[in-house]
């Protein structure tokens, strides 16, 4: 948990209590942050450390995990990047979370380790530690992960709606020279590189980290019904992986390499898409995974959350008493939920596309894909290609939090503005401020 403070992911707003669980199971090694999402960590200021410890894509490849048949790759060309936001880069998830906990801890953010949170109160806006403690807040910003213990607080989830399988995700990290040193493994991936290999009922992502000295390798696996903890045993699961023989040659491999260097085991359970972000009483907002649960190894989900952060420190930047406060929620989630909405359904299609099994399925989708990868890159499609293949994921990613913000402001904020006419006398006490130009977000305690 922390308190008081705002830094990227870690509370933007001027509240004085932010649930999050930094020990979240949902959190993949390797992030990775298209440009919407690399934009704003540069105007947090963390351009020069994700110089150093990030690795630029420039190519989507695909391929037949069972086959290793070629379906096809997407190129983004110098001039193709110079028309979007910035670059997309692949870093580790400890590193991007150092980069935030150290500018959350520099802004003034108190951390509260082993302080279980057992109750959340909306009405008197307020969370109770194990230990009895009770701590008041001007808002609950939950960011406590896809499992999240606040979101029914906040919606009624209706566990009927969710389809009882798993998907079991195994991440492993291997020294690079053992990927270079054997001829086969090499010609799996390049430097630049985000390799995705779609086989029956698993998928296995393979990509280069900061300076090319280790290979990231994730494999999703559709395991069925979701085990029991106790049922848990991930050496015995990931033998059996192994076992079920369902991989290409060189990917099957590259697996029995990869046994001896895996570093974190995952077990996702698709959640029913949120419906509403903040609670009735609009003083607890949903963000990250517990507003929007996708699964881990979406290049949106960490983008979003980030956006979610900016968006947030934007809108209360603006706030000068307590009572705006249900505004600039309802604010926020009217900037943000169509967009969640939309990487929600996009996710929803991939995830039934990367588990197509063997037959006409599998062949249908091996199919669409090489039609869509003919042109290798976005420069050469024409328009109505573009958009019927690509429409719905350049606008993810190409997406400017801070603008939408702005165009949110130009037509309400003068409305706004006036209802704060004659009550200067209730300031909020805190105030947020998100610059443009490079410097971290900070909050100033008046």
């Amino acid at each position: 948990m922390e308190k008081q403070g705002p830094a990227p992911g870690y509370g933007t707003t001027p509240s004085l209590c932010s649930l999050h669980r930094r020990t979240s199971l949902n959190h993949p090694l390797v992030v990775r942050s298209p440009p919407n999402m690399t934009q704003i960590l540069n105007q947090w200021g963390f351009g020069p450390a994700l110089a150093k410890l990030s690795h630029k894509c420039t190519t989507f490849s695909f391929r037949n995990g069972c086959t290793g048949d070629y379906l096809g790759s997407m190129k983004m060309s110098e001039s193709f990047q110079n028309h979007v936001l910035a670059d997309f880069l692949l870093l580790r998830n400890r590193d991007l979370h150092s980069l935030l906990f150290n500018a959350a801890s520099e802004a003034g953010v108190e951390f509260l380790y082993d302080a279980e949170v057992v109750d959340v109160d909306s009405e008197n806006v307020s969370v109770t530690l194990k230990g009895g403690q009770t701590l008041q807040a001007d808002v609950i910003v939950a960011a406590d992960g896809y499992d999240s213990t606040v979101r029914p607080l906040v919606m009624e989830e209706d566990s009927s709606e969710e389809s009882g399988e798993s998907i079991h995700y195994f991440n492993f990290e291997i020294p690079a020279d053992i990927i270079q040193a054997d001829e086969d493994l090499v010609s799996l991936v390049r430097p630049s590189e985000w390799s995705i290999w779609f086989g029956d009922e698993h998928a296995m992502h393979i990509s280069f980290l900061a300076g090319a000295k280790d290979c990231a390798v994730t494999v999703q696996h559709k395991a069925g019904e979701s085990l029991k903890d106790e049922d848990i045993q991930v050496p015995r699961l990931l033998d059996e992986l192994v076992a079920k023989n369902k991989f290409e040659p060189r990917l099957r491999k590259l697996l029995v390499v990869a046994t001896k260097h895996l570093t974190k085991f995952t077990i996702f359970r698709p959640h029913p898409a949120v419906e509403s972000m903040t609670c009735e009483q609009a003083r607890i907002v949903l963000v990250g995974s517990a507003g929007h649960p996708l699964q881990p190894t979406t290049h949106h989900g960490t983008a979003l959350s980030i956006e979610d952060a900016q968006t947030l420190g934007l809108l209360f930047s603006h706030i000068r008493h307590r009572d705006q406060i249900p505004q600039l929620l309802n604010a926020f989630e009217e900037i943000r939920q169509p967009r969640i909405a939309l990487a929600q359904r996009l996710e929803t299609q991939r995830r039934g596309m990367l588990f197509a099994p063997p037959g006409p399925l599998m062949a249908r989708r091996d199919a669409v894909l090489k039609i869509a990868m003919q042109y290798e890159d976005w420069e050469h499609m024409d328009e109505e290609s573009f958009k019927l293949v690509w429409g719905k994921e350049f606008e993810l990613s190409c997406h400017d939090a801070t603008e939408k913000v702005e165009d949110w402001w130009t037509q309400w904020g003068a409305f706004f503005e006036k209802k704060d006419t004659g009550r200067r006398k209730s300031v909020v006490q805190v105030s947020t401020s998100v610059s443009r130009d490079g410097a971290n977000p900070r909050m100033v305690h008046a």
